[in-house]
């Protein structure tokens, strides 16, 4: 049986068995993307578990420090002081909101998790930020155009997750062995996003962290 991409929807995936912790993965040979297979998924209770288990907090400086290299190089020289956002995917403690709220931002949060009041519906941000978001989204196509859906025309989509380099060593890569990431994304991911959703890539640095802004088809 075939199994389409959850970002192109193209049946030209291959099979990634990782034997160390007998997972099944797909790769596309279209978009790049490389993702869970849909039997090996958490159901949402264990995988809001796991998020539990996160030292998220304005306590933790290592946490606060990341956060912190993300805005100074995803939204503060993209986003003047007073722009809108939204934090999508702010997780159990909307760390990053005060953050940029401290900077002049005005912020709401999203999560389906710990925050799942759509907020969003029927408004535009001029920014969204996703940090160590996207690797979760079981259904990116769907995931991606929402977001889409919630930026005005020239607003900016910042996102952080680690981007996939070496595809031959996935199975050993520490970032897949977190079993709440069902999805990876290459730097061929995030031209195929450029192309076919309303969205110009910026900038993509660090390997971890990537800028669009919207545009009109």
């Amino acid at each position: 049986m075939e199994t389409e991409c959850r970002l192109c929807g193209s049946s030209s995936c291959s099979p990634i068995h990782c034997d160390n912790d007998n997972t099944l993965y797909h790769s596309c040979s279209v978009c790049g993307l490389v993702f869970m297979d849909v039997k090996s998924i958490l159901p949402a209770a264990d995988e809001k578990s796991r998020y539990q288990l996160h030292d998220n907090t304005l306590d933790n400086k290592g946490y606060v420090k990341m956060l912190t290299g993300f805005l100074e190089k995803g939204v503060v020289p993209y986003l003047d002081q007073g722009a809108s956002l939204l934090d999508f995917g702010s997780g159990p403690g909307p760390v990053l909101q005060t953050l940029l709220q401290r900077r002049g931002y005005d912020v709401d949060i999203y999560d389906p998790f710990f925050a799942p009041e759509r907020v969003f519906a029927a408004k535009e941000y001029d920014g969204i930020t996703a940090t160590e978001v996207l690797e979760h989204f079981s259904d990116p196509a769907s995931d991606i155009a929402l977001l889409c859906s919630c930026l005005r025309t020239d607003g900016i989509l910042a996102i952080r997750t680690e981007f996939l380099t070496d595809l031959a060593g996935f199975c050993n890569w520490w970032y897949r062995q977190d079993e709440t990431h069902v999805a990876f994304y290459s730097s061929k991911t995030l031209r195929w996003i450029e192309e076919n959703f309303p969205l110009k890539l910026l900038a993509c640095r660090d390997g971890k962290i990537a800028v669009f802004r919207k545009h009109n088809r």
